[in-house]
C-alpha cells in the first residue's frame, strides 16, 4: 500500500470563470466566506482596502471592487471558488481542460419523483457541481486538515436555506469523522478505492454520508437533497418531460450503452470521461454510472406536499442516487440506494450542491 503523504495547500490566488459554454458560477473564496466584518470599519477605511484582518462586532462592507473572504476585504477577482481547487488545473472533462469545481445553474420547476404523479415535487433555482467530488478536491480537504472530529463542521452549517427543518451539521455526527488526517487517509482506502490511485480526476470514493457532507461543508456548499438531485437528473419536469436515463433525448429514450455511461466495468472511470453524450440536461456528468451519490435525505416515504423538500424524519439509512460503475446501466433517475451512513465502499461518493 502506497504512504500517503500530505501536500501543502496554500491561500488562493487564482481567478475562477466561464468553462466552456456551462454557467459557471465562482462559490466563495478561499476559506470561509464571510457577509460583514467587526470593528466597525466602513467600506472606504485602510483596512477595507488594503485587506487587513479586522475584529470587532459591528457590520460592514468591503469597498468596491473587493469581497468579504476570512475576515478581509480582498480584491474580487481573488476569489476563485471552491476551496478544493485552489491550485489545481483545469483537467477534468473528456478533453481534460475544464475546472474540476465548474457548477452548473438548475433552473427550478415541478417534476414527479420517480414519474410517478403521486410524488410530485417543486424545487427552486439551485446549482449541482457538473463533476462528482474528485481525489485531486478530496486530497485538498484531507491536506487541510479538516474531515477530523477536531475540525468538525460548526453546528447548523451546510443547511439548505430553503428548508426551515433543515438543521445542518448535527454536533452528534462528529464522532463519525476521523481523529487525524492520518486516520482519514487510511480510512478511505477500501477496497476499489481511488484515494492512492494517483489520478487526481478520478471520482473519490469509499466515502461515508458523513464525510461526504462535511467535504462540501468545507467546500461552500452542501449535499443535494433528494428532489433536487433527482428533478437534476430527470431534466426537469412537466413542460419538457422526465427523461427516463438523464441523457434520455427525446425524454422516453431508453438507448443505453457503454458510451453514455460508466457501468458494467471493473472500476470508476475518469470524471466526465462519457461526457456531453451521458450527460444530464444541465450538463452535469456522470449522474448515471462511475459512482453511485450520497443525497441529504434519510430512507422514509416521501415527503408530501415537496417545496424544497427533504426528508429529515431520523432512520437507519440514507439515500444514495445514480448506479455504479460495477452495475448494467439499468439504474434509471427513478432509482434509490438505501445504504447505512458510516458505510463505505468502492461505489460510494458525492457530487456537492450550491445555492
Amino acid at each position: 500500500m502506497k504512504p500517503f503523504a500530505l501536500t501543502t495547500v496554500r491561500p488562493s490566488s487564482c481567478t475562477f470563470g466561464l468553462t466552456s459554454t456551462l454557467l459557471v458560477t465562482a462559490w466563495g473564496c478561499y476559506g470561509t466566506p464571510r457577509t460583514s466584518f467587526p470593528d466597525g470599519v466602513d467600506a472606504g477605511s485602510d483596512a477595507a482596502i488594503s485587506g487587513d484582518a479586522i475584529s470587532g462586532d459591528a457590520t460592514v462592507r468591503c469597498a468596491d471592487g473587493f469581497k468579504p473572504c476570512d475576515g478581509k476585504c480582498i480584491p474580487a477577482p481573488a476569489c476563485c471558488g471552491p476551496c478544493s481547487c485552489d491550485g489545481l488545473p483545469n483537467n477534468c472533462g473528456p478533453n481534460a481542460d475544464e475546472n474540476c469545481c465548474a457548477t452548473v445553474l438548475v433552473p427550478g420547476g415541478t417534476f414527479n419523483r420517480d414519474n410517478d404523479p403521486q410524488y410530485p415535487a417543486t424545487v427552486g433555482d439551485f446549482h449541482l457541481d457538473r463533476f462528482e467530488i474528485t481525489v485531486g478536491r478530496f486530497n485538498r480537504f484531507v491536506a487541510a486538515g479538516q474531515g477530523l472530529q477536531s475540525t468538525a463542521p460548526q453546528v447548523g452549517s451546510g443547511k439548505d436555506d430553503r428548508d426551515p427543518n433543515d438543521p445542518g451539521w448535527d454536533a452528534a455526527w462528529n464522532v463519525e469523522l476521523a481523529n487525524t488526517s492520518q486516520a482519514l487517509a487510511t480510512s478511505v482506502q477500501c477496497i476499489n478505492a481511488t484515494f492512492l490511485s494517483g489520478d487526481d480526476v478520478l471520482p473519490m470514493n469509499c466515502l461515508t454520508w458523513y464525510e461526504a457532507y462535511a467535504f462540501c461543508i468545507w467546500d461552500g456548499g452542501r449535499l443535494p437533497t433528494e428532489a433536487e438531485w433527482t428533478y437534476a437528473a430527470a431534466g426537469g419536469g412537466f413542460a419538457d418531460g422526465q427523461r427516463v436515463y438523464p441523457w434520455s433525448i427525446p425524454p422516453s429514450s431508453m438507448a443505453t450503452d457503454s458510451s453514455y455511461s460508466v457501468n458494467s466495468v471493473r472500476g470508476p472511470a475518469e470524471v466526465g470521461s462519457h461526457s456531453p453524450r451521458g450527460d444530464g440536461k444541465w450538463s452535469q456528468a456522470d449522474l448515471v454510472g462511475n459512482i453511485g451519490e450520497w443525497v441529504a435525505d434519510y430512507v422514509g416515504a416521501y415527503p408530501v406536499p415537496c417545496y424544497d423538500c427533504t426528508n429529515r424524519a431520523v432512520a437507519e439509512r440514507r439515500v444514495i442516487r445514480g448506479s455504479d460503475w460495477s452495475l448494467p446501466a439499468l439504474d434509471n433517475t427513478a432509482s434509490r440506494a438505501q445504504v447505512v451512513p458510516d458505510s463505505r465502499e468502492g461505489l460510494y461518493g458525492a457530487r456537492c450542491a450550491r445555492r
